[in-house]
C-alpha cells in the first residue's frame, strides 16, 4: 500500500482499516485488514496475511488491495508505522487515505 493519505478527514463507509504488526518497529510481519460498514459496529470482515516483510511482498499487497476493492471500500485508514510491538516510544499515527 502506498502512503497516499492525509491525516484527519472524514472517512466514508464502507471503510477499510489496514494495520501492520511486527516484533519491532522496523519489521512488518503481519497485516490485518477489516471492513467497517456502520459506525459504532464491529468490522464485518477481517483478514490477515503474514510474511517476512508484508509491505514488500507484492503478492500480499495485491491480496490486500483486492480484498479492499472486493468489499467496496470508499475510504481506507492505514496505520503510519507498525503497531503491536512493545515499546515505551510507540507513537504510531493513524492516517486516512482518501480517494481509494
Amino acid at each position: 500500500m502506498t502512503k497516499k493519505g492525509k491525516q484527519g478527514g472524514n472517512g466514508k463507509l464502507p471503510m477499510a482499516t489496514v494495520a501492520y504488526y511486527g516484533p519491532d518497529d522496523k519489521t512488518p510481519t503481519k497485516v490485518a485488514v477489516s471492513i467497517i460498514r456502520q459506525w459504532g459496529k464491529e468490522p464485518e470482515e477481517l483478514k490477515r496475511w503474514w510474511g517476512q516483510d508484508v509491505t514488500r511482498d507484492l503478492r500480499i499487497q495485491k491480496n490486500v488491495a483486492d480484498f479492499i476493492k472486493a468489499h467496496g471500500a470508499k475510504s481506507v485508514v492505514i496505520t503510519d508505522g507498525i503497531i503491536g510491538f512493545h515499546s515505551s516510544t510507540n507513537t504510531t499515527k493513524i492516517v486516512l487515505a482518501s480517494n481509494y
